[in-house]
Order: structure tokens, then sequence, then C-alpha cells
């Protein structure tokens, strides 16, 4: 079967359109007009929003002539073979998340159905992609300046109406009125950078089309995405750098060509910028695609190169500028810049640039686990030498684990540190968060928020690993047994030698032990019994963890939640490489505990990397990273996610019966609850004073439109929704 137009794309296009169409050209002029009347220091020319209204179109274009082609009845697609296996996966110690009942049932992959031959990136196939109906070229090519869009919105309403730039927040405070417009002129050059990027991509998209569409008519049927020009893979790496060389000179040429130009192009990037953005958003592309293969649909690629690169750019402007100062004393950065971006920029790109320094040991540990595993596999040895062997590939496990950790270490202390301090003007880094963690708004009320995360952590990660402990696979490969946790009785402490041997310690006292720790176990004992057993329910279950985490901390200090988020986001890159590469010593608990929450009929983690925990900590802290000029905007993607996504999908699945279209799953109860949960929960901020003021209607209006990208579109909701719905209710007026 072949399938044709997406509902989710015409809604999607429809949704996109609509709006843009009325805040850039009602709310966004008059916006630019005031703006640019009121301070000279904004750059006048052009609506700033032109760009994106000439992405837009050739997008709309784009996608329809793509979809009017495939329709034709010439049209080629391309079918995916049901014996066609999945990429290898990580092949350990311990049995790989992917061969679950799906998988071993049959021997091979369920036949998929045909795939339609969008867009890609240059010289990749359709099987570096993961499979959906809706491959997602509008979110790849309209979602990233969507949001800058949003970003830059909201520093035309602030400087508009001269209120304080992020209210409420703890931390230090260099957004005087001309860091402000500073600001405004940095995230115009923010919106002309992701037009870039989009337009970079579309090219992509184009000359694979081109080149697929030649294949077919030289009589290749186009099923491995290849062409006479990729014969070995280097010869690929070479060509798609030549590609990306000529495509940065072209972006260069287009905006020099267009600088003396009414209608000037990337006029708030300078040349540095627009090579070097260029340069990495293109790298960026092809390595998430061809390392993490079938991970990403191409909206979500898009999406996260954009994001990626945004990120870098800030870190390389911010260096530059730190090393030798501009003389105008201009905002380099897209967000205030203030040390909490500065701590950002080193743990996210930090833990990333560790993995990427380090990576000839992370090969050779998952190198050293996938050998052993072979060879207990095929069992080509004697016991004897086989234990000599396995005995040899431990220690050389252990001793890579070890250089890890002490590089790792080392890299923290000495590049990121240094840099670290440097942008903090020469300040320590560790000391400046000792002390900052004591100027919250009384002296002890960070600590208390930081220990109340630890509790709610420690807790969950106890009754999940009592959970997982009845299961017989972390029974054979922990050695724990399914009993509860063991009493001081069990343990032997009531035994009379053992009282003979403790004088210090009375018979009473051994008793109050003996009863607090079989209460404990009664307790957990009950916990367990309503620990749900489906893997969904397992999933909102974080969900809603997430909102008992998270929005206390986002409601009360929203500063210290900023910084915890970019902690946590560097702490789940470590918990990858361990999982991932084998290192020892808790390669097997992490890889055991995440593959627990892998549902074997969803592909949304079929790459090499689990990235749901990712998306999910990225939707709840992307609606604070992107500094909103209220608290309302800054709770929208922990409330979208815990709240509306977990009561969209617990009551679509129990009680939805009106489907949206046939081929999509999402029912209009389910959509109906997502609005309801939605509005009510930030209804209830507003009535407990935790948030400003608003309009209902116009918060309806956003939850709407969130409900709608949540119900057509097939990407990962947990990255996509939030900040959809971010940007929509930023252009409502929230």
């Amino acid at each position: 079967m072949v399938y044709g137009f997406n509902v989710g794309h015409g809604v999607f296009t429809f949704i996109v359109l609509g709006g843009y169409h009325w805040c850039t050209s009602v709310r966004g002029k008059t916006a630019a007009t005031r703006c640019v009347l009121n301070d000279a220091t904004v750059e006048p020319g052009p609506n700033a929003f032109s760009e994106f209204i000439l992405l837009t179109t050739l997008s709309a274009i784009y996608v329809f002539l793509s979809h009017n082609r495939t329709l034709s009845p010439g049209a080629a697609s391309i079918p995916l073979s049901p014996t066609s296996s999945a990429p290898p996966r990580a092949s350990l110690e311990v049995p790989h998340r992917t061969k679950t009942k799906r998988h071993t049932a049959v021997g091979h992959r369920p036949e998929e159905p045909q795939r339609l031959p969008f867009g890609r990136v240059w010289l990749t196939s359709m099987r570096n992609y993961r499979y959906g109906v809706d491959e997602g070229a509008l979110t790849a090519l309209l979602l990233g300046p969507f949001i800058a869009a949003g970003c830059l919105f909201t520093s035309f309403e602030s400087l508009q109406k001269q209120q304080a730039w992020l209210p409420g927040w703890l931390i230090e405070e260099p957004t005087t009125p001309e860091v402000q417009a500073g600001l405004l002129q940095s995230r115009r050059g923010l919106l002309q950078l992701c037009f870039m990027c989009s337009s970079i991509l579309l090219v992509h998209m184009v000359a694979s089309r081109l080149n697929n569409t030649q294949k077919n008519e030289k009589g290749d049927d186009g099923r491995n995405g290849r062409s006479w020009l990729t014969e070995s893979e280097i010869r690929r790496i070479w060509l798609y750098v030549g590609f990306t060389v000529i495509v940065t000179l072209g972006a260069l040429s287009l905006k020099l060509a267009t600088l003396q130009h009414r209608f000037r192009l990337l006029h708030a990037l300078g040349s540095v910028d627009v090579a070097v953005g260029s340069l990495f958003f293109q790298f960026a592309l092809y390595v998430m695609v061809r390392l993490n293969r079938r991970g990403f649909t191409l909206g979500e690629l898009g999406l996260v190169a954009q994001g990626a690169t945004a990120i870098f750019l800030e870190t390389f402007r911010l260096t530059v500028s730190k090393l030798w100062p501009p003389a105008d004393n201009r905002v380099v950065t897209f967000r205030d810049p203030s040390p909490l971006l500065i701590f950002q920029l080193a743990l996210i790109p930090g833990s990333l640039l560790i993995g990427f320094l380090l990576s000839p040991l992370l090969y050779l540990s998952r190198h050293t686990a996938q050998r052993r595993a072979r060879q207990r596999r095929a069992r080509l040895l004697n016991p004897s030498e086989d234990q000599k062997r396995r005995l040899e590939s431990n220690l050389q496990s252990r001793f890579l684990a070890l250089g890890f950790y002490l590089f790792s270490a080392l890299i923290v202390g000495g590049v990121i540190g240094m840099w670290t301090r440097l942008c903090l003007d020469r300040r320590d880094p560790w000391l400046w968060v000792f002390f900052w963690m004591l100027k919250g708004k009384k002296p002890w009320t960070r600590p208390v928020l930081l220990g109340y995360w630890g509790v709610l952590v420690y807790i969950s990660v106890v009754l999940w690993n009592r959970q997982f402990a009845k299961t017989k696979r972390f029974r054979h490969i922990n050695g724990i047994s399914p009993a509860s946790v063991p009493s001081a009785t069990s343990a032997g402490l009531s035994e009379p030698e053992t009282m003979s041997n403790m004088a210090s310690v009375s018979a009473q006292g051994i008793r109050m032990v003996n009863q607090a720790n079989e209460m404990a176990s009664e307790l957990l004992d009950v916990a367990d019994k309503h620990v749900p057993k489906s893997i969904n329910s397992r999933r909102k279950v974080f969900h809603a963890l997430a909102v008992i985490m998270f929005l206390p901390g986002i409601v009360w200090d929203p500063a210290l939640t900023h910084l915890s988020f970019s902690v946590a986001f560097a702490l789940f890159t470590f918990a990858e490489y361990v999982r991932y590469f084998a290192l020892y010593p808790f390669n097997n608990s992490v890889h055991l505990f995440l593959s627990e929450f892998i549902d074997p009929n969803d592909n949304k983690d079929e790459g090499a990397a689990i990235l749901s925990h990712f998306y999910l900590l990225t939707g709840c802290a992307g609606t604070l990273w992107l500094e909103g000029s209220s608290r309302t905007l800054d709770v929208t993607g922990t409330i979208a996610l815990g709240i509306g996504d977990a009561m969209a999908s617990l009551i679509g699945k129990s009680i939805g019966r009106w489907r949206w279209s046939p081929t999509n799953p999402k029912t209009v109860e389910g959509s109906a609850a997502f609005v309801i949960s939605v509005v009510a929960s930030v209804l209830c901020l507003r009535g407990f004073g935790l948030v400003p003021p608003f309009s209902t209607a116009r918060y309806a209006l956003g939850a709407c439109l969130g409900a709608a990208l949540e119900a057509f579109s097939m990407q990962n909701d947990n990255l996509t929704l939030p900040l959809y719905m971010w940007t929509m209710l930023v252009f409502v007026g929230i």
C-alpha cells in the first residue's frame, strides 16, 4: 500500500501558514516598527520576519510538488523488504533491548508499508531514517524558524513595554535597556540563522530528490538510496564535504550579493557566523543520521540539528568575544548573557565534547564487550581458556572505563573549567555555584529544593528497581531475588552470638531496627502493587513525576531549575555513554533500567541511542531555556507533557472511540482531554497566584493548536509539542 498525502501535513501546513501570516503581518510589523522608532540601536531594514515568509512559501511549494509527484501514476515508491534487518544494536553482555517479541517472534522485522521518496540529507539513504508516514518535512523546515520568531517576538514585547527581563529570576541582571536592545538584534540573528539552516536543508532535500529522479530514469528502483557517486564510504564522505563547502559558499555569496539591496538576507549575521553555522549544521546533519541510524525522522533531525547549531554558535561567539572583546560591547548570545547561560554552554556542549575527545576509549570499550559476548555465544574455546580470556577481557574493560572516567575529570577540571572561568570574568565556577546556592529567596530555599529533588529521584529509582528485580532477566544479571528488602532479622542480627559481639547495642534497639525495616519493606511491597505494568503506563508515570519534580522548581526558583536542567542533560549524556559503550561498572544496570521503558510496538527508540528521556527533559526544559517574558510560558513544557500528553494518552487509549482519520491512532477524546487538562492546570496555578493573570480564551486557543499538532504530527511529541505550543502562546499574546 502506498501512503498518500498524510492529513497531518495538511493540518500542520494550515496552522503554520495561517498563524504566521497573522502574527507576522499584523503583530510583528507593528512591534518591529515601534521598536525601530524608539531605539536607534536596532538596525532599520525590512520586516524581521520577511525571511521566514520566504522560507514558508518555498517549503509549501516543495511539499506540494513532492506530494503531487508522489501521488502521480508514474511516481515511484521505495518498498521496504520484510527481510531487511535492523542495524546492529548494542549486543553487549546483556540481551539487547531490540530483541523483543516483535523481532524474535518471526525472526525478522515486520513488514512496513511502502515509503514515499521524500527529500532527505544529501548522500544519505532512506534507511538511515526512522520509518514514519509523515517524514516531517515541514517540521524540519519551519518549526525551528517558528521558535526563533517567537523568541524575537518576546524581545519585541519586552522592549516595547519596558518591562524587566526574566522577572522573578534570582540571578545577576545585566539586562539594562541597552542590553535588551542588543538582545533583540541578536535574536534577529537567531531567526536568520534558522532561516539559513532550513534553506540549506531544503537544498539538500531538493538535491537528493533530483538524484533519486535520475536513478529512477536510469532504471534504479532507489531501494538502497545510493547512486554511482557513492561507491565507497570514504568517497561518500569526501563528496559530502565538497557539497557542504559549495553550499556554504553559496550562502556567503547570497549574503554579500544582497548586502546593498533593500531585501537584505542574513544581514544580522556576520560572514564568519554564516560560514561557521553552515558548516556545523551540515556536519551535525550527517553525523547524527549516520551514527544514530533509524533514530530520527527527517523532522526530528532538522529540529535537533538547528538547536545544536544555535548552541554551538552561541559558544563560538561567546568565546571569541571573551578573547577579543568587541568595541561596541554588543550582545553576542541569543539569550540573556547571564552565568546560567555560561554554565549551560559548559555542561551540554562540554559533555558532547568529552565524548568526541574520548571516542577512541569509548569505541574500544564497546568493541571489547561485543567481542566477549560473541566468544561466549560461539563457545569456540575450551572452558579453561575461555575463563582466562574472559578474565583478560574483563580487566581490559575496567581499565578502559577507568581511563574514560579519569580523562573526563581532567577535561572537566581543565578545558571546560578554564573556559567557564574565562566567561565568568576570572571567577572560580565552583565557588560561584557554592555561594550562589545560598542566594535564593532564603538562604535555605535552594538546598531544600535540591533535597526535594534528590528524595523524589531516590524513591522512584528504588521502586522501579524493586519492580524490575522481579523479572527473570533482571534477577539473572544482578542476582536479586523477588523477595522484599531483607530485614535485620534475616541478616542474623537477632542471633545470640551476634548479640554477644555487639555489647554496645541493646536488645530494644535491635527490635526497633527490625520493626522499622519490616515496616519499610511492607510499605515498599504495597507500593509495588501500584506500579504500572504496561510500558505506556510506565512512561506516563515518568511524565507525572516530571510535573511533581519540575513544576515547583519552575514556579519557586526558575534560575536554579534552569541550571538543574542543564546538569540533568549532561548526566543523561554520560549515562548514555555508560550504557551504549558498556562502561564498567554501571553499564548493565543503566542498560536494563532504560530498556524497561522501550515499547516493542513503537519504533521511536529504534536507533543506537535511547532518546526518549532526552526528548522529555528537553521538552520540559526548553520552554524555560527559551526565556519567555512570563512565568506562564515557562511552565508550558512541563504542563503540556506531564499533564496534557499523559491525559491524552490515557483517555484516548481507555475510552477513545472517534479517530481523527482511519490511518491516525489519535482520538478526538484524547485531544479534548489534552486541552481540558492543560487549561485546568494553568487555571489552578493562576488561582493560587503562582502565575500572572492571562486571557483564558487565548490560552485555550494555544492549547487547541498544541492538541492539533499532537494529534496529527507523527514526530516525537515530547520534543515538538512543548516548543510549538510555547511559540503559539507567545503569538496569541500570553
